[in-house]
C-alpha cells in the first residue's frame, strides 16, 4: 500500500498517529523509570516524606506539599492482583488508577469508595473469572500493564510517621497468592525497549509506539484509524523504517510529526484562560470516554501528557495557577510585598493549600522559616472582614501577622492553589479568587 502513498496523504497519517501515539510513549517513560529500572512492577514505591528544596524530588515541577504518594507500574499480564488498602477515617487519601493510554479509569478513595478500606482484584482485558470470595469490589483494566498512585494527606513533618504507617498497612498481591492456589506461568520477559530523549519529539516516537503496541488489545472502533496507519508502517506486528520509504514519503512524515509535537506543546503550554490572574484549567483529564474515539478527544489525551502524565481528574483536584495581577503585571517580591486574599469557607471538602515556586524553574526556594506552603491545616488568621490574607514577601510581616506569612523568593513567582475534592462550582470552572495584589508601602 506505501506505493500508492502520496506526500500529503503521509504528513495527515504520521501527524495523526503522532498525535494517537504520544500519552502512550510519553508515559511509558514513568512506566519503565518504576516498574524496569527501580526494581520491578507489583512493587508499592512510598515516598515516605515532604519534599523541601534539598531533596531530589524537587526537580518535579510544582511539587505537591500536601500529599505523601506511593507510585505503582504494574502488570497483569501473568494473572490479575488484589490491593488491600487499610482503613483510616482521619485524613483524605485517593488510588487512581491510569491505563497505558493515560485514560483514569477508576478512583478508590475519601470522595468515591470512603475511609472504610477494603480488598480489589485488579483485572486486565484477558482475564474473565469470576470475583473471588473476600474482594469487595473488581477494578477491571484495558490494558495489560497499568499504573495507579495513592496520594495521603500529611499534616507536616511531625506527620509523616502516621502516614508512613498508613502506607505500609496497603498490600499488592498476586491472585494466587491471596487464594493460596499455584500461580500461572511467568509472562514473557518483552525485553523492555530503553527510552530516548528523542522518543516522543520526533519520528523515533513510531519505533516506540509499534513496540508498546504488545501491552495493548485492537480495538474494533479503531479498526478504521489504524487501517491508515499502517500505510505508514504502523500497527501491530509492523516495523517502522523511515528509510523504507522513498525521500518524498520519508520528509513527508517527518513533517506530519513536526507538525504534531508543536500542535500539542502549543495547546499545553495554554490549555485554560486567565481571569483576574489565575488560570483556570479545563477538562483535559478523565476516563475512555473523554479522550477517546474522535481526533478531537485523541488530542485532548496528547495535550494532558503534555501537560503533566498522571493528573486528576477535576473532581478529584483542581489546580488553579497564578503568576499575575489582575491587570497582567508579573507578580515579582523583589518589588514589593503582595496579598493573596481567599474568602472561607473556600469550596473544597478534602481540604486546600497554597504554594509558592519560583516562575521560571517551577521549583522550591529554600527561605529561612523552611515554610513553603499555607492551607487549611495551618493556624491561619481570620481577619474582622471575615477574609484569610496571606502575605507573599520576602521578609517577616509584624509578628501578629506571621502565622499568615509564606516567605517568598525576590523573582517573579508561580502561586499554586490546590483544592482538594473541589465543590461543583470549581468543578465547573466558575470559581475565581480574588486577584493577588501589591500590598500597601
Amino acid at each position: 500500500m506505501t506505493e500508492t502513498l502520496t506526500p500529503e496523504a503521509a504528513r495527515a497519517i504520521a501527524e495523526e498517529a503522532f498525535v494517537y501515539a504520544y500519552p502512550i510513549v510519553h508515559g511509558y517513560r514513568a512506566i519503565h523509570w518504576l516498574g524496569v529500572r527501580k526494581g520491578g512492577f507489583n512493587r508499592l514505591d512510598h515516598y515516605r516524606h515532604i519534599i523541601d528544596p534539598a531533596d531530589d524530588l524537587n526537580k518535579e515541577v510544582q511539587i505537591n506539599l500536601d500529599t505523601l504518594y506511593t507510585l505503582v507500574p504494574f502488570d497483569m499480564r501473568r494473572e490479575p492482583l488484589v490491593l488491600t488498602v487499610p482503613a483510616f477515617p482521619d485524613r483524605y487519601f485517593s488510588v487512581q488508577f491510569s491505563d497505558f493510554y493515560m485514560h483514569n479509569y477508576a478512583w478508590l478513595g475519601t470522595r468515591t469508595t470512603g475511609q472504610g478500606g477494603g480488598r480489589y482484584l485488579l483485572a486486565g482485558p484477558g482475564w474473565n473469572g469470576e470475583k473471588p470470595e473476600g474482594i469487595d469490589a473488581m477494578i477491571p483494566c484495558d490494558t495489560e500493564i497499568s499504573y495507579f498512585i495513592i496520594r495521603i494527606l500529611c499534616r507536616g513533618k511531625a506527620d509523616e510517621p502516621a502516614v508512613n504507617a498508613i502506607q505500609d498497612g496497603f498490600r499488592l498481591e498476586p491472585l494466587s497468592t491471596f487464594l493460596g492456589t499455584t500461580p500461572p506461568a511467568e509472562a514473557p520477559d518483552p525485553e523492555w525497549m530503553w527510552p530516548s530523549k528523542t522518543m516522543f519529539n520526533s519520528t523515533d516516537i513510531y519505533s516506540y509506539f509499534n513496540y508498546l503496541l504488545r501491552f495493548l488489545e485492537p480495538r474494533e472502533d479503531e479498526r478504521e484509524l489504524f487501517a491508515e496507519f499502517a500505510r505508514i508502517n504502523l500497527g501491530w506486528g509492523k516495523h517502522f523504517a523511515l528509510e523504507d520509504f522513498a525521500p518524498d514519503i520519508q520528509q513527508a512524515i517527518r513533517e506530519g510529526a513536526t507538525a504534531a509535537f508543536e500542535r500539542i506543546c502549543a495547546a499545553a503550554a495554554s490549555p485554560g484562560k486567565m481571569v483576574d490572574g489565575w488560570y483556570l484549567v479545563p477538562r483535559i483529564r478523565g476516563n475512555r470516554e473523554l479522550l477517546s474515539g474522535t481526533a478531537e478527544k485523541r488530542f485532548t489525551r496528547a495535550v494532558q501528557a503534555r501537560v503533566g502524565i498522571y493528573g486528576t481528574d477535576l473532581e478529584e483536584c483542581v489546580y488553579i495557577p497564578s503568576e499575575h495581577e489582575a491587570d497582567g503585571s508579573r507578580v515579582d517580591p523583589s518589588t514589593g510585598d503582595y496579598i493573596l486574599t481567599l474568602k472561607p469557607p473556600v469550596p473544597a471538602t478534602g481540604f486546600w493549600s497554597i504554594t509558592a515556586y519560583a516562575a521560571d524553574t517551577q521549583f522550591l526556594v529554600p527561605n529561612e522559616l523552611g515554610r513553603y506552603a499555607l492551607g487549611d491545616r495551618d493556624p491561619l488568621i481570620i481577619d474582622p472582614d471575615g477574609l484569610i490574607r496571606i502575605h507573599l514577601q520576602q521578609t517577616a510581616p509584624k509578628a501578629e501577622r506571621m502565622a499568615n506569612w509564606l516567605p517568598v523568593p525576590g523573582c517573579p513567582l508561580l502561586i499554586v492553589l490546590r483544592l482538594y475534592i473541589p465543590s461543583a462550582e470549581v468543578v465547573a470552572g466558575n470559581y475565581v479568587p480574588p486577584p493577588i495584589v501589591k500590598a500597601a508601602a
